[in-house]
């Protein structure tokens, strides 16, 4: 880098008061290291602004000179001296060790003569200090340790070794920058006493330096805002620096940013000496990268950047003055051997300043920016030093930067550019490692946008780094797609290009790309010759995937049917048109399937040489020799397999070699986007053509269909439509053969396609056996032609719904197998309906019952499917609840034939002995059944029905009534009430009866009366009818005298009514 543009660290980086720390052992001393350690680790931004560095106290400084750049002299000079010694109030040896430390701050202040350094003392103490005033002993040294070392009190600091050391130290920091402070404010007081008695007229230089004094002695008391004043006072347009970087402090983006352009744009016409012209160019671009690095730290503090304002675009700025001082350094700077600087550029005055004599031209003044002459040794002695600079580096390392912070934003495109910007950069640095892996990798992103300009040139300086390589791969891959339509070059340039490939292919050494360098050529094709002779080069075949490149060739597939049968040949037809300026031929041209095993069958070969071209009249259509823009069509015929029955052959990808010294494969991918893309109507007329279509009408098709042959062979299922639900439903399958041939090994499966339904499914043969999928076999040796065969399955559906059940047949005609199926679609229905109800003895509807009293038992049946069916028993099964030999049951419902919507109906009473706390259920129904047309040997079908549950109570009385079915008039009719105590307790009872119209009676009219437990009592009446017809019985009344409740329950069990015949009817009777 050119020294001119050489920035101190004293205007880049915020200044902080320097304070030495003189006399610590940190090597030796573990306490000391400690100290050390607290005051330079860890510095915090809560902690004080002071840079602390540690010296010996025999450390000499450097003196001071008349004039002096005040920032070099705050460098070397420190604005605060303490001496740190370790002493005791109470150490034994108090004088000697006093003495000791008093030459040691001798020795300092001597040092440090003639500067105004201030000179402290800090004493390291092992014992704790007492509070003010309590301690005498340690007022009485403290006052004869400063007269004895000549400090005042206020210079004297006490250290303990304490477990707080880490408080004492930020007590020690604090009370530094109080001093530091106070001195800075006396210098500012000075300055600007000084400042009051120049003029103006002849002191106008002095007065810059004076506010800059100011502002940097106001930047190390850490008050921006004035110094930041100042610095706008001293340097207006000189100096944007300190300006910039307090501006970003403040939060002031816009301010600092202005006050950039102000200065680059106040700067940019004074050049200078023409012959050092890029001396300007270094020092503009030093500028830029200045602020682009305080923009940076600012952001990186917590300011806030937008995309089109941050610290890239500062980056790029700056690398675009440094690309223009290389190419002002090219153009003016010649080597010249043994020629080196006149004199060191680093030992000078002052920052900036030439280290050779300047003249200044006639009537120029010295605050112009221009007029100053440089002798021609200074000259020849700068351009020698622009010419060690390595400027790619330096540009490499500004667009990183750049390219970091655009990525940061998420400006893709600018950082692509940039990134184009840093692979040409590292080319012309001779990198071209580095520049192939960067623009082949942007590559990639151009190909996508389609911005083929851009690519363009990015493909030419990787394929100039590739051959620079001798990189065989990269350097094939980069002349295929540079070969391409879309790549803008001229024809004679790809013309070059393809002939250079193909050299390398044969085996020869390709010709070198234009503009590169000479002696980098000669480099490489010495590597060329290397390349080429090794065996590696010969037996590393090369495969390259055209998919990811822009390709000179284009290819459609298409089969010429959208489906074939497994016994047809399969027409195939690829194109191939190669967008080449110049003729070329392939060595082979491949096909690939999803199949491996169709590969094979559609290979070509071209025997030819690469490099010599045919006669076109001479060319097959089925060589692999292209004519610029030349399409061809390439036939190919498949035979199927006949294990590929309904299966997709497609074409996966698309291989065009190149064989000769090596092997390069160009492998296409054919992606779903060449699916279907015609219609029948379209290949029929390919087919038809007598000439080949243009390019854009050629249709597409990657995949066929492979479907099996239409087979002879006659399936047919014979069945009704509706399966009844339980069922052994039987479904007879004929095979015909109408083949013109016997066929042999018959291999019948029957399956149950994807269905919710339980089914289970039986074959009536017997060498039927069952396989692990759940499909049942029914296998024959040989069924001869025009034989037919049938084989009866069985179906049961345990559930409501719809089955679907497949016939699939294969079967051998000589060796070539061939497939058959037919289908069976099911509706499973269900047989019956039945329906369960309880009654009580005088058939009302009941849902509770009493234990130990009888109660009848309703069951009903429907058909409900369309077919009859024949019931051979409805047999009732009692629960454990109902124990058998109190319940005699006999089937009623048997061996009934039941049409469609016919209903059977039995009764049973039942009687259950015991109550139960939760409702029980009675029994079930065990139905057997069958359709009525069914075959016996089928067998039956057994349906279970369970009855509803019961709720069964216990209680304390029963009333049995005994009275005849009907009665006559005038006939008397005997009833006999009988009463049951189900208790354990002995019961009392009162009855009565009471008159009515409609009879006349004897017996009791109102009884008194007492029960035993578990025992019964009869009361008979004689009644005499009067009238007839349905007629009320006399009112019988019947009272528990413990228990009123039982009212409602004695009413029920107590008839109200009987029928009465006129004396007429009976007598016909």
């Amino acid at each position: 880098m050119s020294w001119a543009s050489d920035f101190p660290d004293a205007l880049r980086y915020r200044p902080y008061g320097l304070v030495i720390l003189a006399g610590l052992e940190t090597t030796y001393n573990a306490v000391h290291k400690a100290i050390w350690d607290l005051f330079c680790n860890n510095r915090k931004p809560d902690r004080v602004p002071l840079n602390f560095v540690t010296k010996p106290v025999d450390h000499e400084y450097p003196k001071p000179k008349a004039k002096r750049s005040v920032m070099n002299a705050f460098e070397q000079g420190a604005i605060l001296d303490y001496h740190l010694f370790d002493l005791d109030w109470d150490d034994p040896h108090w004088n000697e060790r006093l003495i000791e430390c008093a030459s040691r701050l001798n020795i300092i202040r001597n040092s440090i003569e003639k500067r105004s350094t201030k000179l402290a003392a800090v004493l390291i103490q092992r014992s704790p200090p007492l509070p003010p005033g309590e301690d005498s002993l340690a007022s009485d040294r403290a006052a004869a340790f400063c007269t004895e070392c000549e400090l005042s009190p206020k210079s004297l600091f006490v250290l303990p070794q304490t477990d707080h050391l880490f408080g004492y130290i930020i007590r020690l920091e604090n009370a530094f920058l109080e001093l530091c402070q106070n001195y800075y404010t006396t210098n500012i007081r000075r300055v600007k006493a000084h400042r009051d008695y120049l003029n103006r007229t002849t002191h106008q230089v002095l007065f810059i330096r004076h506010q800059f004094k100011i502002a940097f002695f106001n930047e190390l008391k850490q008050d921006t805002q004035m110094a930041l004043k100042h610095y706008k006072q001293a340097y207006g347009y000189c100096l944007e620096t300190k300006i910039c970087s307090l501006a970003f402090y403040h939060n002031t983006p816009l301010d600092a940013i202005e006050q950039l352009r102000k200065h680059v744009d106040y700067f940019k016409p004074r050049i200078g000496p023409p012959n050092l012209a890029f001396e300007h160019s270094a020092w503009v671009s030093k500028q830029l990268q200045l602020f682009a690095e305080i923009f940076d730290n600012a952001i990186k503090r917590g300011l806030k950047a937008v995309q089109t304002q941050h610290p890239g675009f500062y980056y790029l700025q700056a690398a675009n003055h440094f690309i223009t001082r290389k190419q002002l350094c090219i153009g003016l700077c010649q080597p010249t051997d043994g020629l080196a600087p006149s004199a060191p550029v680093d030992h000078v005055e002052f920052y900036g300043h030439r280290p050779f004599p300047v003249f200044q031209q006639q009537g120029a003044t010295s605050m112009e920016g221009g007029g100053w002459v440089v002798s021609n040794q200074a000259v020849h002695s700068l351009q020698a030093l622009e010419l060690q600079t390595d400027h790619s580096g330096e540009i490499i390392n500004l667009l990183t930067s750049a390219v970091n912070h655009f990525q940061k934003h998420r400006s893709t495109r600018m950082k692509l550019h940039l990134l184009v910007m840093i692979g040409e950069e590292h080319y012309y640095s001779k990198a071209y490692k580095k520049a192939l892996q960067i623009l082949t990798s942007i590559a990639q992103d151009y190909r996508k946008e389609k911005w083929y300009s851009l690519l363009t040139a990015v493909l030419a300086t990787a394929l100039k780094s590739a051959y620079l390589l001798a990189d065989v791969e990269n350097y094939i891959t980069l002349s295929l797609e540079f070969m391409a339509e879309k790549i803008c070059r001229s024809a004679e340039t790809k013309c070059k290009v393809q002939s250079d490939l193909l050299q390398l292919i044969c085996g020869q050494v390709p010709d070198p790309q234009p503009g590169c360098d000479s002696h980098a050529v000669e480099l490489a094709n010495k590597e060329w010759q290397l390349v080429v002779n090794s065996t590696d080069f010969v037996s590393s075949p090369l495969a390259i995937d055209m998919a990811s490149i822009l390709s000179f060739i284009e290819y459609k597939v298409c089969f010429m049917q959208p489906s074939y049968k497994v016994d047809e040949d399969v027409e195939l037809r690829v194109y191939i048109k190669c967008k080449s300026h110049f003729p070329l031929r392939f060595s082979e041209l491949r096909i690939m399937f999803n199949d491996s095993r169709y590969d094979a069958q559609c290979v070509v070969k071209d025997e030819g040489d690469l490099r010599t071209a045919m006669e076109q009249e001479e060319l097959s259509s089925r060589d692999l020799f292209f004519l610029p823009n030349e399409t061809k069509s390439f036939i190919f015929t498949l035979q199927p397999n006949m294990k590929d029955m309904n299966k997709s052959l497609q074409v996966t990808n698309i291989h065009l070699k190149f064989v000769s010294t090596i092997t390069v494969t160009l492998n296409f991918k054919v992606g779903a986007s060449s699916v279907a893309t015609c219609g029948a109507a379209d290949l029929l007329s390919l087919r038809d053509a007598d000439t080949m279509p243009s390019w854009d009408v050629l249709p597409v098709n990657n995949h066929v269909s492979l479907q099996c042959r239409t087979s002879e062979l006659k399936v047919t299922p014979e069945c009704h439509s509706r399966c009844l639900l339980n069922e052994h439903f039987p479904i007879t399958w004929l095979l015909v053969n109408n083949e013109t041939s016997d066929i042999t090994t018959v291999r019948c499966s029957y399956t149950i396609k994807d269905t919710s339904v339980n089914t289970v499914l039986s074959i009536a043969q017997d060498d039927a056996q069952q396989s692990h999928n759940g499909s049942h076999v029914f296998c024959l040796e040989q069924l001869k032609q025009g034989e037919q065969v049938e084989t009866k399955v069985y179906l049961q559906c345990r559930e409501v719904g719809r089955v679907d059940v497949t016939a699939s047949v294969v079967y051998n005609i000589g060796t070539e197998e061939f497939y058959k199926s037919a289908d069976v679609h099911l509706e499973v229905v269900e047989p019956f309906r039945t329906t369960s109800r309880f009654l009580s003895t005088k058939l009302e509807d009941r849902l509770t019952v009493n234990s130990d009293e009888p109660f009848l038992l309703q069951f009903n049946i429907c058909n409900i499917s369309e077919y009859p069916l024949f019931i051979q028993n409805a047999q009732l099964l009692l629960s454990s609840h109902v124990p058998a030999e109190s319940n005699q049951t006999i089937a009623q419902i048997v061996d009934l034939v039941l049409g469609n919507e016919e209903e059977a109906t039995e009764f049973q009473c039942l009687v259950i002995p015991e109550p139960s706390n939760k409702d029980i259920i009675p029994g079930e129904y065990k139905i057997a059944w069958r359709r009525e047309e069914s075959d016996d040997k089928v067998g039956l079908v057994e349906t279970t029905v369970s009855l509803p549950a019961l709720t069964v109570e216990h209680q304390p009385l029963y009333i049995e009534c005994d009275l005849p079915a009907y009665g006559v008039v005038y006939k008397p009719l005997q009833i006999v009430y009988t009463l049951y105590n189900k208790t354990s307790y002995v019961q009392e009872f009162e009855a009565s009866m009471d008159s009515c119209d409609s009879f006349a009676f004897s017996g009791h009219k109102q009884l008194h009366f007492r029960t035993l437990p578990h025992a019964s009592h009869s009361i008979s009446y004689t009644i005499y009818p009067l009238s007839s017809g349905n007629l009320s019985l006399p009112p019988f009344k019947l009272q528990m005298m413990n228990n009123s409740n039982m009212s409602d329950i004695i009413n029920k069990l107590i008839p109200q009514s009987v029928y009465v015949m006129p004396v007429d009817y009976a007598a016909a009777d």
